[in-house]
């Protein structure tokens, strides 16, 4: 953790852009606004919270357009960037875009916060994640989990009644995506809607693609060696809900613990696993092109 900060607020306000914020063991904070954009941070050396923050602590309004473009941020005790209560809408008016590469952070790469904070739900929805970097963060590269834990109630958001825990309509658009080396998971996330296209992630300690929840269109994901920490029961893919998955690589130079991919209740088209046992895949349905050893499947 580091113990110095000198940490800059933005504070209701609009439309501002901030070109190449560098930091020494700094942060910088909005608070409270629509259409701030951090352009190319650059030279950013983060303190003991998140190097960038999109926070709302005391209100129950959503917040949108708001970005961070291009850049890289470092070290830091919290994430690279971090959203709270923000819903970019039907445009995905809001994340994180255009080639950013969080490094070594001590908590995640990119993060939509989770649950509540004083009593109000900091839960996003309709943002989007684009050309993301995430390399050795202590955690996960990019964490898109609304709920997390036991479920309890939610405040100033969707019911339990009307969205189960972990099926939230978060319905991000994530594209391209290159997890390396992380500490925790590659990319994690939930909800009941979304769309997951070109995800990599290669030599996470942890999974390497952990999405809970269903009704998510995924497109191409690779995963290359992942749960290299070999921790029994941790698989590699996991997808654990129905979605639709079209376009799966599986690479592993030796076999780690646990499933190379565990998606009972999917149909995947398209599956790559030259170096995967069969007793290694876990899947509800198989079509399409399959490369590889015979494939276990679930029956339905």
């Amino acid at each position: 953790n580091q113990n110095l900060i000198s940490h800059l607020i933005i504070s209701n306000s609009s439309g501002i852009d901030v070109f190449y914020p560098k930091a020494t063991f700094g942060s910088y904070e909005s608070f409270k606004n629509n259409n701030v954009k951090f352009w190319y941070p650059r030279d950013f050396y983060g303190d003991m919270s998140n190097c960038i923050a999109f926070t709302a602590w005391d209100s129950t309004d959503y917040y949108h357009g708001n970005y961070v473009i291009g850049g890289s941020t470092n070290y830091g005790s919290g994430s690279g960037v971090c959203f709270y209560r923000n819903d970019g809408g039907v445009g995905h008016d809001g994340g994180v875009i255009g080639g950013f590469t969080p490094y070594r952070c001590g908590e995640s790469g990119v993060k939509t916060y989770q649950n509540e904070v004083n009593g109000i739900s900091q839960r996003c929805y309709n943002l989007r994640f684009i050309d993301i970097n995430p390399i050795e963060t202590y955690y996960d590269g990019v964490d898109l989990n609304a709920d997390y834990g036991t479920p309890t109630e939610r405040q100033h958001d969707y019911t339990l009644a009307q969205y189960a825990w972990n099926n939230l309509p978060t319905n991000h658009i994530v594209s391209n995506i290159q997890a390396y080396k992380t500490h925790g998971v590659g990319i994690w996330g939930d909800g009941s809607t979304g769309f997951y296209r070109d995800i990599y992630a290669s030599y996470s300690r942890g999974a390497g693609i952990f999405i809970k929840g269903s009704g998510k269109n995924f497109k191409n994901l690779t995963s290359i060696q992942n749960n290299a920490a070999n921790t029994p029961g941790e698989n590699q893919i996991t997808l654990d809900g129905a979605n639709i998955i079209d376009g799966v690589n599986i690479i592993n130079y030796t076999q780690p613990t646990g499933l190379a991919i565990f998606a009972p209740n999917s149909t995947v088209t398209n599956l790559n696993a030259p170096s995967v046992p069969s007793s290694s895949i876990n899947i509800g349905n198989i079509e399409g092109l399959v490369v590889g050893n015979l494939i276990h499947v679930q029956p339905n």
